[in-house]
């Protein structure tokens, strides 16, 4: 022996095959092949659908309840409401029953190939499910890699400088990415080595094929179902067919967006206003109309809209109210606000990429700009204290055109930050808006998306009589709140919820009692469902409400479905969000 082999470093295949021996000598399934067989059969299927119950859990569940999910063979076989894991995923199956049936046939370098193939379209599928599952959660949107990948891109980095976690959040990860690898690998290993093939009885085969004649047929008769993770057999192959279907059509709408010649579509230069009222264009964070169809929520809304009708009327204010179709459901506040300020319905955030990009020299004249050219001063109020890079901010200021932006720095505010901004609370920059609006001479056109009714919702800001001592108050506050970060039960998610809306439209009536503006048309919209406690069939309608102490600025709104007061006792959808340039225009032109 010499020195040299003493020192060098053991080969890593050499570790790994005395780790597979040590395995082998706990592990003995040859006394009971067709009992680990199965084990491992069910939890490898298992695993490819944990991503849903993980990811969504307010929509699914581990295993559905005979009765309430499971009434008839449909339910079992086919659709079911709740994604939870009694399902069966068919490439899985089909892999496994080749193995089964035909590796005793082939020769060690056929076996050792598929000993490669099956565990890396295993942990494709995995990735793939996991990708998948977020989609369903945040947006209740069909994945579709030409649409996601830039948002992901983009949507990580946001994040990663949202929350700082602790070590311990890192941890835990670190640790459950290790156990998944474990499980992972421990699966494959009984169905690829460690039980002979050869050693199941005719019943498991029997079984087998049974399953692969139904992932078969089901595959024949429904094809892009199996692409819906609520059918009770899920296809790779088919979500791969419906990925880039979608992604097809995403990239045909934004040809057929960018192609749009927006001095045609929005040529209102020739018009000319009858009057000039400030107009307020704010948008409600996460205001949707599951406020109207979730009797948890309804009565309570009902109550709290009632009391801001009667003390605005009187104080002089009239108002009418609607529903409109937001084109995002649960987050993309972007997408809601540009449709709105540009006309256009503008659902993806490529879409949006491709209107930024192409919008960069050339102006878009949208509502902003056109009001600025009959005379408005364009205002865009943005006060999260987050920055964007440099090239960002310069290309969202080309693409917008407002004519002043007051950010975090103008507030001057220096009091505890909350929510995902982070931001001031809103009632401080709703006071603040306020103020600026009491000293700006000529008309006015700004732009503010609310912050606080930001999803997750927790903590709540303080409300103050006076809105300028929260600028420096030694509340309790911050967006990294251990509150935020728990993971709540549904009915806590949803009583948080009904606190952070109720708060905010408690701040929007205080600000219009106290806005010293005689001559003003406010129209409050939410921007989308909120996330985590509304469901893909609550639909995209958001409230949108109009208000003025002229009655005659509401008339073009009325003409278009609008019903007086706040409250909608039979809403309906009259708009989508895209309709909401050219409304405030004619409004402004018809008078």
């Amino acid at each position: 022996m010499n020195l040299q082999s003493l020192t060098s470093p053991i080969p890593l295949h050499l570790h790994l095959r005395a780790l597979g021996k040590r395995i082998r000598a706990h592990v003995r399934p040859a006394a009971h092949p067709a009992l680990w067989f199965w084990l491992a059969f069910l939890v490898g299927n298992g695993l490819l659908f944990l991503p849903y119950p993980l990811l969504t859990p307010q929509r699914t569940q581990m295993l559905p309840l005979p009765g309430r999910d499971i009434r008839s063979v449909g339910d079992l076989l086919q659709w079911r409401g709740h994604m939870d894991l009694l399902r069966v995923y068919g490439e899985w199956v089909l892999l496994v029953t080749v193995w089964v049936l035909w590796s005793p046939r082939w020769g060690s370098g056929v076996k050792r190939v598929f000993r490669v193939l099956l565990p890396l379209l295993f942990g494709l599928m995995l990735v793939y499910q996991g990708y998948a599952a977020v989609m369903w959660e945040l947006y209740h949107n069909q994945p579709n890699l030409y649409n996601d990948v830039p948002f992901i891109i983009g949507g990580l980095r946001f994040v990663l400088e949202a929350f700082h976690p602790p070590l311990s959040y890192y941890v835990l990860l670190g640790g459950a990415l290790v156990g998944l690898l474990l499980l992972v690998g421990g699966t494959l290993y009984v169905i690829l080595f460690a039980v002979p093939a050869d050693a199941l009885g005719r019943t498991s085969r029997g079984l087998l094929v049974a399953l692969s004649v139904l992932v078969l047929g089901q595959g024949i008769l429904y094809r892009s179902w199996l692409a819906d993770p609520r059918w009770a057999v899920h296809s790779f192959t088919a979500d791969i067919a419906a990925n880039v279907q979608a992604s097809l059509r995403s990239r045909e709408a934004v040809q057929d967006l960018t192609r749009l010649n927006p001095y045609t579509l929005h040529d209102y230069t020739h018009y000319t206003l009858k009057g000039h009222p400030n107009v307020y264009l704010i948008f409600v964070e996460s205001y949707g109309s599951i406020l109207y169809s979730d009797p948890f929520y309804r009565e309570r809304y009902r109550s709290l809209m009632h009391t801001w009708q009667a003390r605005l009327e009187a104080r002089g204010w009239h108002m009418v109210s609607s529903l409109s179709e937001s084109p995002t459901w649960g987050g993309g506040s972007w997408l809601a606000y540009t449709s709105a300020m540009f006309g256009l319905r503008i659902p993806q955030h490529v879409q949006y990429l491709a209107l930024r990009e192409k919008y960069q020299v050339l102006p878009y004249p949208n509502l902003g700009r056109f009001l600025h050219s009959k005379g408005y001063d364009y205002v865009w109020v943005v006060p999260i204290t987050r920055k964007l890079s440099p090239r960002e901010t310069e290309e969202n200021r080309r693409f917008y055109g407002a004519d002043r932006w007051i950010t975090f720095e103008d507030l001057d505010y220096h009091g505890p930050l909350y929510g995902w901004g982070p931001s001031p609370p809103d009632q401080f920059t709703l006071g603040y808006i306020g103020e600026f609006a009491r000293h700006h001479e000529g008309p006015l056109f700004l732009f503010f998306l609310t912050q606080s009714s930001h999803y997750p919702w927790v903590p709540l800001p303080p409300v103050v009589d006076d809105w300028r001592t929260l600028a420096t108050a030694a509340f309790r506050g911050g967006s990294q709140a251990p509150e935020e970060t728990d993971r709540l039960p549904f009915t806590q998610l949803r009583e948080n919820y009904w606190q952070a809306i109720a708060y905010d439209l408690n701040m929007l009536g205080d600000f219009l009692l106290h806005l010293e503006d005689e001559n003003a048309l406010v129209i409050l919209i939410g921007d989308h469902q909120p996330p985590a406690v509304s469901a893909r069939s609550d639909g995209y309608a958001t409230p949108i409400h109009v208000l003025s102490r002229d009655s005659g600025w509401l008339e073009e709104f009325r003409r278009r479905g609008f019903r007086p007061g706040l409250w909608l006792e039979n809403p309906q959808v009259t708009m989508g969000h895209e309709d909401v340039y050219e409304m405030i225009v004619m409004d402004l032109v018809k008078r």
